[in-house]
């Protein structure tokens, strides 16, 4: 008869079977599931204790790096700040095209052979130039008459006014021009026709204001009346169904149509116009200023600067604008007053009044 002993022993809450065969040899020790589990269990627990140790590590390497992030920042806002501050300055004239005036051909003077680049270059040189003798204002013309300019870097809206534009402006002498600014939004390098803005002056939401104004200036014809050539008559139309002349003054007897379109004969330009702010006081004109907002409107340079806040879009609609790359000014009105010849902006200087603001650099 076989004979079999079974010996149950429970050691250190570990069971374990052993089995013998007839010979009472041990067969086979038999682990239960239980110590599985509880092998198990303990790598868990030390492979639970090493992750936390590695969590450790690598939040004190994160923390060491957003140490360093911050302290990179601040040695940033503080190089920022020792910066020197240097004023932006005018570098370009994109576009000169005074309407017809008096003082077209003049100021900038016109020489034979001169294009719209060299005339670019007079204009720039006219309101840059060191040497007085080569420092002049630059006209505008009658209505339209525009210049564009581009700086060293983009103008910034800061704090205060932007960007001053002076004229020539006196006492009762007062002949407006509309400030409009410029970003290259489609990167095409230059100012498109739908991207710019008008800073808006006092008259901006007057019922006598017209926007999208538009008139056509034609160049000198034999059939003109038998007007001399010398004496700039010119004929203009608008888009209000009106016409109306440019006529000439002995002061200034050379041609008032810009010598440098010649190909040309007629240009057309656009833009907002404001009422003529013409009095007649007997035989003479006064020209009162208008209340702010316009170039070669006032003589103090306060009156002559201007803030990019003021900027709205073709309809009325107040933008924010960061920074901007071109600004444009336009004569604001259509009006000729005799002798005194065509109300026409004139500039005489670019500057910016803040001189804490910030370059980007």
């Amino acid at each position: 008869m076989n004979i079999k002993q079974i010996t149950v022993a429970v050691l250190l809450g570990t069971l374990t079977l052993a089995s013998c065969s007839k010979d009472n040899e041990p067969l086979k020790e038999i682990t239960t599931t239980s110590d599985k589990d509880s092998d198990k269990d303990k790598e868990q627990e030390s492979d639970k204790d090493k992750d936390k140790e590695q969590d450790k590590e690598q939040n004190k390497d994160d923390d060491k790096g957003e140490g360093q992030d911050d302290n990179k920042d601040k040695d940033k806002d503080k190089e920022e700040e020792e910066k020197p501050k240097t004023k932006n300055k005018l570098t370009q004239v994109l576009d000169y095209r005074p309407a017809v005036g008096q003082f077209v051909n003049v100021l900038p003077q016109y020489e034979e052979g001169d294009d719209q680049e060299k005339m670019n270059a007079k204009v720039l040189l006219s309101l840059t130039s060191t040497d007085q003798n080569k420092k002049a204002p630059i006209s505008l013309g009658g209505f339209g008459g525009y210049v564009v300019f581009g700086f060293e870097r983009d103008v910034d809206n800061v704090k205060g006014y932007d960007i001053e534009i002076r004229g020539n402006a006196f006492p009762n002498n007062s002949e407006p021009g509309i400030v409009s600014v410029a970003n290259d939004d489609n990167g095409n390098g230059k100012p498109d026709e739908d991207e710019w803005y008008e800073l808006k002056g006092s008259e901006y939401d007057q019922a006598t204001t017209i926007k999208g104004y538009e008139i056509t200036y034609k160049a000198w014809q034999e059939a003109d009346k038998n007007k001399p050539k010398s004496f700039g008559h010119s004929a203009w139309t608008d888009n209000q169904g009106n016409t109306g002349e440019i006529t000439g003054n002995k002061y200034h007897q050379q041609a008032y149509y810009p010598k440098w379109l010649k190909n040309q004969d007629s240009y057309t330009l656009k833009g907002t116009r404001l009422k003529s702010n013409a009095v007649k006081k007997g035989a003479f004109y006064m020209l009162p200023a208008l209340k702010w907002g316009y170039v070669d409107n006032v003589p103090s340079s306060e009156g002559s600067r201007f803030d990019l806040d003021n900027a709205v879009d073709k309809n009325g609609k107040a933008v924010q604008l960061k920074s901007v790359k071109w600004v444009k000014v336009h004569t604001a009105m259509n009006k000729v007053l005799g002798a005194l010849g065509e109300i026409s902006t004139e500039i005489t200087a670019v500057d910016f009044p803040n001189p804490n603001a910030p370059t980007n650099d």
